[in-house]
């Protein structure tokens, strides 16, 4: 039984429908009033016995003798027990509805319609055939939304809203106000299946046409609850992700999908919200495997530009060079950031500054261990190679497979969120940043990751810019 069937002893919502049956802020606040809370067991009580003398009331003269507070709470029960079990109990309610034709009951019939909105569900159907033939014999504007979104046509209402939200001029929520699915009925059960009808045509649209679609749609999924749709994760992540899987994706708009994405899930590499992530890994591993390279990408950059605040520009901008030269050739299957206690600080006023950022998740450096607050970790999986790069004028670390001591990215649950300077600091190869400008240290090194894992970039692009 619906919790909008059981918020019907509420006389006050009853009196709301009475007096604005076309206002859709008025429709809103009572699909939302009839959501809240659990039924007291009075008010299941009392339904039950509502539900058992209507229905017999149907048996013995078709209804014709319901009173209008009957009939006016009808519509909120028509789809469940035990009118939705019983062909004959629900057809000769409907057919009552029909016969009495009040805008109080249609608007009931309507509520029901936005929240339980199914088109598998034959019940549904027949109440959609009903609307659809009843609205326009009144000059109000639930009328004006029939003709407009389709919206008592139920295999074509989720189409004709997704488009209009997806290439309006308003925004989304402005559409969903105007087709009716303000507010709480936004989330209800049409709001919901036009959303999931949204992701699906942005999952097809491929490359620069979507981008315009994917922020329509992540203002959409965005409300009061970081995603409103969770029954829809799946659909959503698709659609951020899939049009990129053979497109370039810009900087500044794959920075805003993975702060989408993130803001729902929390960063995957850490796990907050473990089995959001686990129904992508295991249903979608192409697009999981697309955003890691995405969270790499982004890991190595803040790595760099939280770094590039505190060390010296002639040791830095040779490093930065290197490290995002093997990024852009595709060598670095892997990335993670520990930072030290400021340049920590530094990466979180960074992301409360800016709240469209990655909000990505980092490791920190233990206190008290061998470098100074200001140090900080970057930590490279190269073919078969861990690479700890230090900032300031620490040196390079190199660790192969099998090789004892090796960091480990992973703890249970996802990356490792803290580590101390020694371990980072023990490799079996090690170097130092010698003479940059005349690529010294990057030959040396270079030439390493070559050897070892067959991996090449070109000395052209360690250049700074």
């Amino acid at each position: 039984m619906s919790q909008l069937a059981r918020r019907l002893n509420d006389q006050s919502l009853l009196a709301t429908l009475r007096m604005d049956v076309g206002a859709p802020k008025k429709l809103a606040a009572s699909v939302n009033a009839m959501r809240l809370g659990a039924p007291k067991r009075t008010e299941h009580e009392e339904l039950a016995k509502y539900c058992t003398r209507v229905a017999n009331a149907f048996r013995v003269d078709g209804g014709r003798n319901l009173s209008r507070r009957d009939v006016r709470r009808l519509p909120f029960v028509i789809l469940d027990s035990p009118f939705r079990d019983d062909d004959e109990l629900f057809a000769s309610a409907l057919r009552e509805l029909k016969r009495r034709q009040r805008r109080s009951s249609v608007l009931g019939l309507i509520a029901q319609y936005l929240e339980q909105f199914d088109a598998s569900n034959p019940r549904l159907r027949s109440v959609a055939a009903f609307l659809s033939s009843t609205v326009n014999q009144w000059d109000w504007i639930w009328a004006d939304r029939s003709s407009k979104y389709s919206l008592f046509l139920i295999d074509r209402a989720p189409y004709q809203i997704a488009n209009a939200a997806l290439s309006s001029e308003v925004s989304p929520r402005e559409v969903l106000g105007d087709a009716g699915l303000a507010e709480g009925a936004m989330t209800g059960g049409l709001g919901e299946d036009a959303f999931a009808r949204a992701c699906g045509l942005v999952s097809e649209t491929a490359g620069l046409p979507c981008v315009d679609l994917q922020r329509r749609l992540m203002e959409w999924a965005r409300g009061q609850r970081s995603f409103e749709y969770p029954a829809q994760w799946r659909p959503f992540f698709r659609a951020l992700l899939n049009p990129w899987l053979e497109a370039k994706c810009p900087d500044a708009h794959r920075s805003a999908l993975c702060a989408a994405l993130m803001a729902c899930a929390g960063d995957p590499r850490t796990a907050p919200n473990q089995n959001r992530w686990e129904v992508i890994r295991q249903n979608e591993a192409t697009l999981y495997s697309l955003l890691v390279r995405w969270l790499t990408r982004a890991s190595i950059f803040q790595f760099l530009d939280i770094v590039g605040q505190t060390a010296l520009d002639h040791q830095w901008k040779y490093r930065r060079a290197f490290w995002t030269a093997y990024l852009e050739a595709g060598h670095i299957s892997e990335a993670w950031v520990a930072f030290g206690s400021q340049p920590a600080r530094y990466a979180r006023r960074a992301r409360e500054r800016d709240k469209e950022s990655d909000a990505l998740a980092f490791a920190e450096l233990e206190t008290g261990t061998a470098k100074s607050r200001d140090h900080s970790a970057l930590i490279l999986r190269i073919g078969d190679l861990t690479i700890v790069d230090w900032s300031h004028n620490g040196k390079y670390q190199v660790w192969k497979r099998g090789d004892r001591g090796a960091p480990n990215l992973h703890a249970k649950g996802g990356y490792r969120l803290k580590y101390t300077a020694e371990e980072l600091s023990c490799a079996p190869i090690s170097g130092v940043h010698s003479n940059p400008p005349g690529y010294s240290w990057q030959n040396r090194l270079a030439e390493f990751i070559r050897t070892e894992t067959g991996l090449r970039t070109s000395s052209v692009n360690w250049q700074p810019r």
